[in-house]
């Protein structure tokens, strides 16, 4: 698999397989294609070239299924900095599940997420690294 941002090759020819039950890392200095190599399998973007499957489902050709088998926290939340909590939990179970599905998620979101009203309506930028954490 490959990936290409404009002239940048953040992949060049990735391959390698992880086996249900296996504890897999995925180590590597920064720029080495760690988080892009994530970001595709947790279908948030595509590869350029080849192919990645998860749980035998094609990350591209499959990404709702995928979806529905794995979870992916990142280590911050980029451009979401700017949500409260409560817009971005609403945010993500709508871009993974529609209608009553996406509200049943967010429902449970806010319980697990074990934040307070007060919590969930402050700008995520301002919580600390623990608060962007699912407790369970």
């Amino acid at each position: 698999m490959t990936k290409r941002f404009g002239m940048i090759e953040a992949l060049r020819g990735i391959s390698f397989e992880a086996y249900e039950g296996e504890i897999f890392g995925l180590i590597g200095p920064n720029g080495a294609g760690k988080t892009t190599t994530f970001r595709i399998l947790a279908t948030l973007i595509l590869p350029t070239s080849g192919s990645a499957y998860v749980y035998d489902f094609d990350v591209v050709k499959e990404a709702e299924k995928v979806r529905k088998v794995i979870s992916y926290l990142p280590e911050e939340v980029g451009a979401y900095r700017n949500l409260t909590g409560r817009e971005y939990l609403n945010y993500i179970s709508r871009v993974y599940f529609k209608g009553r599905e996406a509200e049943d998620t967010f429902d449970i979101g806010l319980k697990i997420s074990g934040l307070n009203d007060e919590d969930l309506n402050r700008l995520m930028k301002t919580y600390s690294r623990g608060m962007k954490r699912c407790p369970l």
